[in-house]
């Protein structure tokens, strides 16, 4: 309670001062700039126990305890963000590591968080804000989420491709949003590692997940 206490009145302090003063901006950018390290790290922990405690019987236990941490970054990064957006819209003139927090806290959301932002997202990569790759991985999510098939080609569910969308030009798409080929971003995780049937439909995808 005391932290989103503390949460709410770092805002309310953005809200009164106006973000065109300059040491607002600077406090704003500090404040993100703390969000995204938090966003990253716990992510980093993560990965860093999957390798680390990999085969052994404390994996488990290690990584729902980062998980747990995990998810309370998240929610506190999703309050303060959605009192920013909700009030003054996504600031102008923010650094590239400023708009890329503001860009994570929606994209690690639940789909409701993120549908909710969806277009102030889409006006981010409109101005230059959000960079084509990650808004094409963010399209793609959204639409996931919406059992519809992607786009890009860049979700990827229990080790299977999730099913892709006129997907004989999927590779045309992705090199204009700075995306490698579906072939190298697959071998990226490893020889055999995913599976990509072709033909595979969201309906079936839900059977193969369920059956699997």
């Amino acid at each position: 309670l005391m932290k989103k206490y503390i949460t709410l009145s770092f805002f309310l302090f953005f809200s009164v001062s106006i973000l065109s003063q300059e040491g607002s901006k600077i406090l704003l950018e500090k404040k993100l700039s703390e969000m995204y390290n938090a966003d990253q790290g716990i992510r980093k922990s993560l990965i860093n126990i999957d390798t680390q405690y990999a085969g052994s019987d404390y994996l488990k236990e290690r990584k729902d305890s980062v998980l747990t941490i995990m998810k309370k970054v998240d929610k506190e990064n999703q309050l303060f963000v959605s009192h920013l957006l909700d009030s003054i819209g996504w600031p102008s003139d923010l650094s590239f590591q400023g708009n890329m927090a503001i860009f994570l806290v929606i994209q690690h959301s639940d789909s409701a968080y993120m549908n909710k932002y969806a277009y102030i997202v889409e006006e981010g990569y409109i101005k230059g804000s959000i960079v084509p790759d990650l808004y094409a991985i963010f399209k793609d999510r959204i639409l996931v989420y919406a059992n519809k098939a992607q786009i890009y080609g860049s979700q990827i569910i229990n080790g299977y491709v999730w099913p892709i969308e006129d997907v004989e030009n999927v590779d045309d798409r992705r090199k204009k949003m700075n995306l490698s080929s579906m072939d190298e971003y697959l071998k990226s995780f490893g020889s055999n590692a995913i599976t990509w049937d072709k033909k595979m439909t969201v309906e079936r995808m839900h059977i193969k997940i369920i059956g699997d």
